[in-house]
């Protein structure tokens, strides 16, 4: 067995009839990109340290993604850890899950820490956090945002690796783990709109000025005008100017998004400066 749980059998004269056996028609030598390279540690059922069951979440989420996001070609190493512990490698991974406990509604439930970047080169390269303690219910939403990001962005044969460090490393954790949990809000409420992840890739990592351009583009794609006649440096440059709300432009519009929108463009001294201040209003 190789160190990604790749199992290899030697030996083998007839292959095509070998992998007609009912085994390999379950357990495919070449599946899609979301099974191709997944690994899942043993989980809470066969480890006293594990926190979730973990093999069966890994499934789900690939089962999941296989269908809603389906990639012709494509590689993305997905590996989950049922703790902390770390025995499912998920620090190295494209896509990396960690188990443990998440509240919804006050209840502690079943999550993950989901990571991005890590390496397998030379002595490895862990990666980082985007979100900490999505509720396993949430993730493949989640996921699903990031893998539609992948889908749409990537080059031609490339690798999520290669995705990751073309495009997602010019932004910040918490602008990519927002990004995420608000492109699923907007599926679930079959709001439409046209973003791409890297829309804001000019704004040198910096959380504040990330939030006003994202908002600033999100408002002008609804409302097909600026929320300020003239801005700068990520801000308005007319400091007595104040904001059109979007509910008074659009009063049909999502009132979770009106005010996220508020919060993001408001005057300097009473918008948000990181993304940890919008998160309540992307309740799934």
């Amino acid at each position: 067995m190789s160190v990604e749980q790749n199992l290899y059998i030697l030996g083998v004269k007839d292959v095509n009839t070998f992998l007609e056996d009912t085994f390999f028609q379950k357990y495919k030598n070449v599946n899609s990109p979301y099974f191709n390279n997944l690994i899942a540690c043993a989980g809470k059922e066969h480890c006293s340290f594990g926190v979730i069951e973990n093999k069966r979440d890994a499934i789900a989420m690939s089962e999941y993604l296989t269908k809603r996001v389906p990639l012709e070609s494509g590689k993305i190493r997905m590996y989950w850890s049922a703790c902390v512990k770390g025995c499912g490698t998920h620090e190295i991974a494209d896509i990396g899950f960690e188990g443990c406990k998440a509240k919804v509604d006050g209840k502690t439930e079943d999550g993950v820490h989901i990571t991005l970047g890590g390496k397998v080169v030379s002595e490895g390269l862990n990666g980082f956090t985007v979100i900490k303690s999505a509720p396993l219910r949430f993730a493949h939403f989640y996921i699903e945002s990031l893998v539609l990001e992948y889908k749409k962005l990537k080059k031609k044969n490339e690798s999520f690796e290669l995705f990751s460090d073309r495009v997602l490393l010019l932004l910040s954790p918490a602008y990519i783990g927002f990004y995420m949990k608000l492109q699923a809000y907007l599926r679930a409420k079959k709001i439409e709109l046209s973003l791409n992840i890297n829309a804001v890739s000019k704004t040198g990592k910096n959380e504040e000025f990330e939030i006003f351009e994202l908002g600033r583009k999100i408002y002008y794609q609804l409302t097909k005008q600026e929320p300020y006649e003239a801005q700068s440096r990520f801000t308005n440059e007319n400091k007595r100017e104040i904001l059109v709300p979007l509910k008074k432009l659009l009063p049909e519009i999502d009132e979770n998004l009106s005010e996220l929108l508020s919060k993001m463009l408001e005057q300097e001294k009473s918008r948000a400066v990181v993304f940890t201040e919008l998160e309540s209003y992307l309740s799934l």
